[in-house]
């Protein structure tokens, strides 16, 4: 009997007493392998596994009768295995060392990058005029020290704007009450003309209504007291006043029309605009002409109120619109210079004044936001 499993040995030789390969099974012959067998091993050799390094197999002798022997060769599997499972363990290493790093990479964007976008938002809502922009970043780190610097910078920014813009609030009230003062003294002077040489000549009915509707006049450019806003059917009126007048000066030379197509109570509109826009109608229609027409049109498109005034005068309108562009005053309209300035500082760059010259007649047209009553 064979004390050995066949079943485990890969290569199974049978040698002679002279030390030649009687036979051998092998699943796969291993080179060499027979003529280290019949050099290393002899009749001394001790019937035990020994380890053959050159062909890494294990070789178990076995004693038969009359001095044959039998060798069991298994060829050693272990170092191909230890390779794999290090291959396997470095695949598996680097699979982890990857999440860790996706995930300390993650966690290190969150701690870093959020407050640095939340940063860059606010600075946006600061580029904007927002000044209640502030960012909430805590800690005493480089980043806590930005915020808590961004955050007193944007309320300085705060006080800074409100300060100045209350500054601007104040010079624009003066700009515009001192522009408005320019339009009385400068009516009230033809007006007071024309009674004076009417009374010369002793209308004294015409020199009565003109001072009734001259007062009327007065009273109504003081309306809305200390604000710049009016009514539109205050402005109308005071525009009736002044054209009733101008119709006693020129007698039958001077017709007029005022026609609406919105409701005066409705709308609110800057003061002391239509009177001197028909007074330059007037100057240019009349005085040119001897006689002529002043046709006025109100009505609003979309959201825009429009004045037309128009005359039946001839007036240079290249000339005019090229002064109102260049924000100079054109030769005799001082008044439609101080009307322009009083639009910039209200409405800044909202309002349009425009002249059309046509075959016949002359068309200013006045272009402004609505604002209707009781409406900021």
């Amino acid at each position: 009997q064979m004390d050995f499993d066949s079943k485990t040995a890969r290569n199974v030789y049978l040698l002679e007493e002279n030390g030649n390969i009687a036979r051998h099974f092998s699943n796969q012959e291993i080179p060499g392998l027979t003529e280290a067998l019949t050099t290393v091993f002899s009749n001394e050799t001790p019937a035990q596994t020994i380890w053959l390094e050159p062909f890494h197999s294990y070789v178990t002798p076995y004693r038969l009768a009359q001095g044959w022997r039998l060798f069991a060769v298994e060829e050693s599997t272990y170092a191909a295995e230890i390779g794999l499972y290090l291959n396997q363990a470095r695949i598996v290493m680097a699979i982890i060392c990857t999440c860790a790093f996706l995930l300390i990479a993650l966690i290190f964007s969150n701690v870093i990058t959020r407050p640095l976008k939340e940063l860059v938002a606010s600075m946006k809502r600061i580029e904007n005029e927002d000044f209640e922009a502030s960012v909430s970043i805590a800690g005493r780190d480089e980043l806590g020290q930005v915020a808590a610097q961004f955050n007193r910078m944007s309320l300085r920014l705060k006080e800074l704007y409100q300060t100045i813009y209350r500054q601007n609030i104040s010079l624009k009230t003066a700009q515009l009450d001192n522009l408005m003062a320019q339009i009385n003294p400068h009516f009230l002077y033809n007006t007071l003309d024309t009674i004076y040489w009417m009374s010369e000549f002793h209308h004294t009915a015409d020199v009565s209504a003109m001072i009734s509707a001259l007062s009327k006049l007065f009273h109504l450019s003081l309306a809305g007291g200390d604000s710049d806003m009016v009514p539109l059917s205050s402005e109308l009126e005071h525009v009736r006043c002044y054209l009733y007048i101008q119709k006693i000066r020129y007698e039958d030379n001077l017709n007029y029309d005022i026609s609406l197509a919105v409701d005066p109570e409705e709308y609110q509109v800057l003061k002391l605009v239509l009177q001197p826009i028909t007074e330059n109608a007037v100057k240019h229609g009349i005085d040119q002409t001897g006689k002529g027409f002043i046709r006025i049109n109100i009505y609003a498109k979309e959201n825009t109120l429009i004045y037309e005034i128009q005359n039946s005068g001839k007036a240079n309108a290249e000339e005019i619109n090229r002064h109102l562009r260049e924000r100079t005053p054109a030769k005799g309209s001082i008044g439609l210079k101080n009307i322009q300035d009083r639009f910039q500082l209200k409405y800044n760059s909202q309002c349009e004044i425009t002249c059309i010259s046509g075959e016949n007649d002359t068309t200013f047209l006045i272009k402004m936001p609505i604002k209707k009553t009781g409406k900021d």
